[in-house]
């Protein structure tokens, strides 16, 4: 073997680099672990946000923070049926996909006044301090 035909050394290999978490996911990572567990965009939220702060109480660093929250989301799901959850936290709101808000523009002023209390009230818990 000729030296521009060796294989890499481990010397060249470098790991990727564990990283904090980031302030917060971007929301096409959150729908794609929503859509890919089964659950609503709340409970991704609700779950993303208590493991940012677990990991940051413990000073946590990983990789990939968005298969973090995904086996977050999954062992939330599995381990605390009882919890609130997916079937409870289900939105009735009309809108609920980023694509879909364009709706609002074609709403009557009452329609997009009831659209906007029923989303503060039901994402209410999502703000703290409030």
């Amino acid at each position: 073997m000729t030296a521009s035909t060796a294989a890499p050394t481990s010397r060249s290999y470098v790991p990727p680099r564990k990283t904090k978490p980031p302030a917060r996911l971007s929301n096409e990572d959150r729908w794609a672990i929503a859509e890919k567990i089964g659950v609503n965009l709340a409970y991704v939220i609700d779950c993303e946000e208590t493991c940012f702060d677990w990991a940051l109480s413990n000073g946590q660093r990983k990789v990939d923070w968005v298969a973090t929250v995904r086996n977050w989301v999954r062992k939330e799901k599995r381990d605390r049926p009882g919890a609130p959850g997916p079937e409870t936290r289900q939105s009735s709101l009309p809108f609920h996909r980023p694509e879909q808000v364009d709706g609002l523009r074609k709403m009557s002023d009452e329609e997009r006044e009831e659209f906007r209390r029923k989303f503060r009230e039901e994402t209410k818990h999502l703000r703290r301090g409030k």
